[in-house]
This record gives structure tokens, sequence and C-alpha cells, in this order.
């Protein structure tokens, strides 16, 4: 025998129970007791039978209450067996009946064979190489036999209308404020829990900067985690001592005696703030956001982390990026915080006359536009026209949110200044 089939034959032993499958498919044949079984399995499904011919039997019933066993049998999908399970479940069902009749004791068989399905649904994550962060969620999204909670949508609107009355001028914790107040008031109020937020642009424009500005305000409210695919800790560091200080970069790369008169200002921010650097460019996007439970992860940027676990295995790079969209928005939801993504442009808007970026424009997979709750777009005119005469003046930026599921979009005017590599506004 081998390892394979013995591993297999002791799964199934300790997770599966045919009797008791076969006995509940019986009952699910029976009109009598249909409607008892539907109502013990709660949000399970066909999940909660390991054997193929007894979620054959229940997907039927559940897709069409009046057929027969006959009906079952003449189907051109019927598994092979059918007709000896549904002569053993049916002898099975006619020596309860004889003997004990309580529709309880149904219920007890399906809570019964629900634990046997949360283990193999477990056992079969596991045996994948989930990662903690997948298994986590298989965990928490376990079927439950648990009967839906019945609550009116009445109800539901007044407690809400009641939560938002009582939270009138109120904090709320679930906002994260940048340190522009114009982009403040179109986002309205800032980055919300369970956000996906994209920022995107063509080299060059201050991705980075951008997305450096916005994790030091946030780390003022909330732990941050801030992920760099593209530079070292080092220079991420020199960056946000520019931002933070008001230290000409030109200071930073040739440092001077002017340098030491900031060390009380750095020990005051590193103080009150909380902001974590990773800059191994090999982490998989499920290590990153495993390491981020509680805290806001910032990466930077998407089409440069290498994949959503260890060797998974995509067609094209587009759907691993997809895996990788979806993968955050749904961390966001579950984690109830905003998740930051950096993304690159195609070359398409080098073509335009227009070069102001599209969500179209996003590289690489049409999902990130669509998973995400806020997309902002980084433009700089000088970029294009005139930046090479002085690279360290000033320049005016456009930070334009061209999609927010929740509210309006528009254009926030900022300055880019070049030698403290930030964004500010006049």
């Amino acid at each position: 025998m081998s390892k394979r089939y013995r591993k297999e034959e002791e799964k199934s032993k300790t997770s599966s129970s045919p009797i008791h499958e076969a006995w509940i498919s019986a009952a699910l044949i029976s009109p009598d007791y249909r409607d008892t079984i539907f109502s013990a399995m709660g949000t399970f499904g066909p999940a909660l039978f390991a054997s193929q011919t007894a979620r054959y039997v229940y997907n039927s019933y559940a897709a069409d209450a009046t057929c027969s066993p006959m009906d079952l049998l003449e189907r051109p999908d019927a598994p092979q067996d059918l007709e000896r399970f549904l002569l053993q479940a049916l002898d099975i069902l006619h020596s309860w009946e004889s003997t004990n009749k309580d529709k309880r004791s149904l219920s007890q068989i399906v809570d019964y064979l629900a634990g046997l399905a949360r283990k193999r649904l477990i056992l079969e994550a596991v045996e994948k190489d989930f990662t903690p962060v997948q298994l986590s969620e298989v965990i928490a999204n376990l079927p439950t036999t648990a009967p839906a909670e019945k609550v009116s949508f009445t109800d539901l609107l007044t407690s809400r209308y009641r939560e938002l009355v009582d939270s009138i001028g109120l904090p709320q914790d679930n906002v994260l404020q940048t340190t522009w107040s114009s982009l403040n008031r179109i986002m309205q109020g800032g980055f919300r829990d369970g956000e996906l937020i994209v920022i995107a642009a063509r080299p060059g424009m201050g991705k980075t900067a951008l997305a450096l500005c916005i994790a030091l305000s946030l780390s003022f409210q909330r732990g941050v985690d801030f992920y760099s695919m593209e530079m070292g800790s080092k220079e991420i560091l020199d960056r946000c001592l520019s931002i933070l200080l008001d230290i000409p970069n030109s200071e930073i790369l040739q440092p001077t005696d002017r340098l030491r008169k900031y060390q009380r200002a750095v020990e005051q921010f590193t103080s009150i703030m909380d902001l974590r650097l990773e800059d191994r460019g090999s982490l998989t996007l499920n290590e990153m956001l495993y390491r981020s439970k509680g805290r806001v992860p910032v990466i930077d940027y998407l089409q440069l982390v290498p994949g959503l676990d260890r060797g998974d295995d995509y067609e094209s790079r587009q759907l691993q990026v997809t895996a990788m969209s979806k993968a955050c928005k749904e961390y966001a939801r579950v984690n109830q915080t905003p998740v930051i993504v950096l993304s690159q442009l195609n070359r398409e808007v080098e073509k335009r006359k227009d070069k102001r970026p599209l969500p179209s424009d996003l590289r690489e997979s049409g999902a990130v536009e669509q998973d995400a709750d806020k997309i902002l777009f980084i433009y700089r005119d000088a970029v294009y026209n005139g930046e090479d005469e002085d690279k360290q003046r000033p320049h005016e930026a456009e930070l334009i949110v061209s999609k927010q599921r929740n509210g309006p979009t528009g254009t926030v005017r900022l300055t880019f200044e070049p030698m403290y590599g930030r964004f500010y506004e006049d």
C-alpha cells in the first residue's frame, strides 16, 4: 500500500463518517425530514459531506425539492455507485424510523458531520501549504450550523442611524487623516478602515515620496508597516529625515556638523511614531500581510512583489497581480484597516497629449482598478516640461482622486519639494 493511499485512508477515517452521510442523504430524500436537515445545516451546503455521492444527493434536492430517487438515478451526471448508496441510505433511515422518530436526533447527526467537515477543510488547507494568513482566514470563515441571526432591515437601519447620531463630534477611530486638509476633505475625512487605496504614477512622479509622507502622518495615529521593494532601509530612512526635519537631501548625502542640531527633534518624533520599515524584496504578499496584522501595510510597489506565496503557479503575471490585488482588498476588509498599495502605470499614458493618468493606465491588471476603493494618481507637469532646468525648485503637483467608491472624485493641488523629497500644501 502506497504512503499516499495510506494517508488518504487515514484522513478519511478521522474526518468523515460514511454511515452518517448516508443517513442524512436518505433524510433529504424524504419530504418529512428535508426541511429539518436544510435548517440544521446552517451555512454548510455540500461541504458538509466528504462523499461525492452524498454531495450529489444534496445538490439535487437543493436545486429541485420535487425530484424523486428515480430522477437522481436517471441523470447523466449520476455517480456510478449512486444506486448502491441510495439503497444503503434508505435502509439506515428505515432502521432509525422503526426505533426513534425524534427529528432532533437528525440535527445532532448534522452537528457531528459538521465537526468532521470543519476538520477536513482545515486539513485540506494544511496539505495545500497555505500560509498562516490564509490558514487563519480559512478557520475564521469555516461554515457553521448556527442559525442565521434574524434581524429585520428596519432594526438594522435604525441602529445604524443611532450609531451615527451618537458619534457626532467624536473622533472617528476608523478614519486616518493625512497632513493635507484638502485631500482629507475630498476623501471625507481620510483613509477608512477596510479600504484598499492605490497610489499610481509614471516613474519619476514621486510615488515613494508621497507614500512616505502618508506613512509618516499615519504613524502618529496607528501602527504602519512600510514595505520597500525597490529601495534599501538606509535610503528610506534618509528620506524620512528630510521629510520630518527639513533637512535638505544634500546635507544627508554629504553629512556636516549641521546635522547635530536635529538630535532632539529626532528623539521627539521617534517617541510618538509607530513605523516599521522592511526592505527585503523577497517577501511574498502573504508574508507581508501576516507581519502586518493589526497595522497599516504600505507596499511600494505591487508590480515588484514576487508573488502571493512562494512557489505560486499562475499562467501569467497578470493573473498573479490579480490574485495579489484581491488578497489586499480581502485583508483590508477582514482586518478593518486601510491597505495602501503603490502601482506602476503602463506606457500608454506617454502617447497621449494630456498625460494625466486614467484608471485604465494601471499596469498589468484591471483587477487593481476594480478592487481599489480609492485610486490616487500623481501628476507633475514639470516632469515633462522643464524640471531639468532646476531639479531642486518646488514644482506644482496634482493629486488626482480618480476613484472613490463612496465619495467624490477631483484634483488636489500640492507642491513637490525635490530637495526634501516631500509634498506639501500651500
